[in-house]
């Protein structure tokens, strides 16, 4: 996964929160509906008063500094109804601290896609804890169990989850059972908690996690703000990826698979023809996030790599859900972090994990 040539950040300040918002919807890897505008408007509002959030390397850290993944489980979008009362994050942590019997240093992002990049930043600011540059995923994805925390064998048990309601509990039990516990609670409290996870010391922090990831989200955002004038090979070069396609959208469909899987969405399928010869078509299949893409029938790109889905001719970033025929569009390719190339990554963040078949040899 690209760092590009910038330096990693210090701080992060009223003034960075749409940015960071923007590189979060980049890596939402064409999940947009993850953003919200009342994430934004809370956390600038946070940080304007109360100051900047230091942001940490994780061997900054005294080594037995006890630190937690925080973001939310459930939809961002739901903000913007159901609005948080503030206390969410503090909720989660103090519930979480009170079952292991020691206090959280330091707070570090479940993931970085959509507003989960943002949130970690209110939660840090909430509570007057640092943020650890580095986040469990790289990118979105659906499930609170896939990430390389537990690659790294970092259970995300105890963990506990808040609502707006005043609504809080405390999970432990087998990773496998995360997803089948939680999601109940979630939608009993509305549609999203907030939630603090994978408990682990900052040394194991530094072993496990992906670093960079806050860095690297806000230089994203920087990047496609300021991206009028470029063309999408030189937007995917800035941002360390590829430029897969620029075409228009010729169909969308929506699939009902039978049977039962762990993931809410359903599959959807968006045809591009492209602008220029060869005229290629690529297909787009995605469940919550783009997770495979075929050009003329071949692979062309796979999850765990992200997929940043843009716009014509202004690079404003979309949801796949949202895509519509007749649009002009770029895809942009971003590589996924080496922690994902390994047989057991792609176990569980390939295109198995959507629900959709492996390409042979991955």
């Amino acid at each position: 996964m690209s760092t590009a040539s910038h330096g990693p950040i210090a701080a992060i300040g009223p003034c960075d929160v749409r940015d960071l918002m923007v590189g979060g919807t980049v890596y939402a890897s064409g999940g947009g509906r993850r953003t919200s505008a009342t994430v934004v408007e809370w956390t600038t509002d946070l940080l304007a008063t109360r100051g900047q959030v230091p942001v940490v390397a994780a061997a900054e850290l005294p080594s037995d500094t006890l630190c937690a993944a925080v973001g939310i489980a459930g939809s961002a979008v739901l903000f913007d109804e159901l609005l948080p009362t503030g206390a969410e994050f503090t909720t989660a942590v103090r519930l979480l601290e009170h079952h292991l019997r020691t206090t959280t240093g330091a707070l570090v992002p479940l993931n970085t896609g959509g507003s989960n990049a943002v949130l970690p930043v209110a939660a840090a600011s909430e509570l007057g804890l640092p943020l650890v540059d580095a986040d469990g995923i790289g990118r979105s994805f659906s499930l609170l169990e896939a990430t390389v925390y537990r690659l790294g064998g970092v259970s995300p048990t105890p963990m506990a989850l808040a609502g707006s309601g005043g609504e809080a509990v405390l999970v432990d039990a087998p990773p496998t059972r995360v997803e089948a516990i939680t999601r109940p609670f979630v939608l009993a409290c509305g549609g999203w908690a907030a939630v603090a996870m994978y408990p682990m010391p900052a040394a194991i922090l530094d072993r496990v996690a992906i670093p960079g990831s806050l860095t690297r989200t806000l230089h994203a955002g920087r990047v496609v703000r300021e991206a009028a004038g470029l063309d999408a090979s030189a937007l995917a070069r800035k941002l360390g990826g590829r430029h897969l396609v620029s075409g228009r959208v010729l169909a969308v469909t929506q699939h009902d698979p039978p049977g039962r899987s762990a993931l809410p969405a359903r599959p959807i399928s968006v045809t591009i023809r492209e602008h220029q010869a060869p005229h290629r078509i690529v297909r787009l299949e995605a469940r919550n996030e783009i997770a495979l893409a075929l050009t003329d029938g071949a692979v062309a790109a796979t999850a765990p790599d992200c997929f940043c889905l843009l716009g014509l001719p202004h690079h404003e970033l979309l949801d796949i859900e949202r895509i519509e025929s007749g649009m002009d569009v770029t895809v942009l390719v971003l590589p996924a972090a080496d922690q994902w190339r390994t047989a057991e990554g792609m176990a569980i963040t390939g295109p198995r994990a959507y629900g959709f078949p492996a390409p042979p040899g991955s």
